[in-house]
């Protein structure tokens, strides 16, 4: 279920929220949707997605006690757990 959500709200802010053309249905078609309404990548409104992204993982990493850090070393995740 979350994958998908993840996949959904992916495809969701591509279409939308980028200039770029979308190729869903390759390798079986090579044909490009764009939306002509799409926003280009440096417009306030990504930025502020941009920063509320930041605010989240932090919030959800000191609410859970753990962040992308512990990937590397428990030690450091810990240490920056312990610095908020």
């Amino acid at each position: 279920m979350w994958t998908q959500l993840g996949f959904y709200t992916h495809y969701f802010g591509d279409y939308f929220f980028t200039q770029f053309p979308l190729y869903y249905f390759w390798p079986l078609s090579e044909q490009g949707f764009l939306y002509s309404g799409a926003v280009p990548l440096w417009h306030p409104s990504n930025k502020v997605f941009q920063w509320i992204s930041v605010a989240a993982l932090m919030f959800f990493a000191v609410k859970n006690k753990r962040t992308p850090i512990e990937i590397i070393s428990e030690k450091w995740d810990k240490k920056v757990i312990a610095s908020f």
